[in-house]
């Protein structure tokens, strides 16, 4: 049986468990004299939630800003995976959140180069780079 707002609010005005099964059998609700004190019990709780409650609450749309990127796209940034003895440079094409069970953050895909001894540059593409490898600007390491 769905229960109304108005059921819900008239049953929170209960002074006890038992004033409550006597409204309930007044609806024509069947419930046992243990779930009506399991209910008043929950329409009564004051202190703090419990881990489940707090669970059943997050990500409820409580006005927590989402995560931000600390380098959005079109920042410069070094990445600080060594690749032939540099560390590749270059602009961020790419940006996501992942949040799984191995990995929590945001990634990268990079768009750059490899500064190589005697000037040399060589192109690169990386993906998926977590933020901790990444530092904002060029640097010549």
């Amino acid at each position: 049986m769905k229960i109304s707002i108005e059921m819900l609010e008239k049953a929170k005005t209960a002074k006890t468990a038992e004033e409550l099964l006597e409204m309930a059998k007044a609806e024509n609700i069947e419930m046992t004299a243990e779930e009506a004190a399991k209910f008043f019990a929950d329409l009564h709780k004051t202190g703090e939630l419990s881990d489940e409650e707090l669970d059943n609450a997050a990500g409820a749309g409580c006005g927590a800003p989402e995560p931000q990127p600390k380098y959005p796209k079109g920042t410069y940034v070094t990445v600080l995976i060594n690749h032939g003895g540099y560390y590749p440079q270059g602009k961020v094409t790419g940006v996501w959140y992942r949040s799984d069970s191995v990995y929590r953050g945001f990634e990268y895909n990079i768009e750059g180069w490899v500064s190589r001894e005697g000037g040399k540059e060589m192109g690169v593409i990386l993906t998926g780079i977590p933020e901790s490898d990444l530092r904002s600007g060029q640097y010549f390491l």
